[in-house]
Parts: structure tokens; sequence; C-alpha cells
């Protein structure tokens, strides 16, 4: 697993910065929607397995699951790669 970031509001950044360390600021309440959509991504991979070419991907936004999520808080994607038998 590889965690990246970005300042959102720096228009000029091109490329997500690999992060060795992520800290999340959340209550309760958050992380039990965190570990739900999680659980989505979960189910949605094991309902629509797919073999992933070298490079491809699919990703999920946390912001899309979440009908509340407003631009005041943090999004975060999961990108969901294969292993491919590696």
């Amino acid at each position: 697993m590889k965690a990246y970031g970005y300042d959102r509001a720096n228009e000029e950044a091109e490329a997500p910065m690999e992060l060795k360390e992520v800290s999340l600021q959340c209550t309760t309440e958050q992380l039990d929607k965190m570990i739900s959509f999680l659980n989505y991504v979960r189910e949605h991979s094991v309902k629509h397995p797919v073999q992933y070419k070298e490079g491809e991907c699919d990703h999920f936004h946390y912001r899309d699951w979440l009908k509340t999520w407003t631009k005041k808080e943090s999004d975060f994607i999961i990108l969901l790669v294969g292993d491919n038998g590696k």
C-alpha cells in the first residue's frame, strides 16, 4: 500500500507526493463512515473482479460516496490495483 497527497489549494501541483505517514483526524462517527466506505469498495471489488494490466487501476472517491461531503472536508481516494498473481 502506498499513500499520496497534495495541497488541493495549490493549483500548480502537477503530481501527488508519496507520503510515508498519514494522520487522519476524525470523530468516531466519521471513522464509522470511512469504514463503511472501505467496505463498499471491498464489496464492489468482490462483485466486479478485474484483472488490471500494469499501470491500470480503478478509483473511488470518498466525496462521491458520502452525499453529505463538503469542500471543507478532505477527500480521500482509493486506487484499487490488482496483484495479478504477483
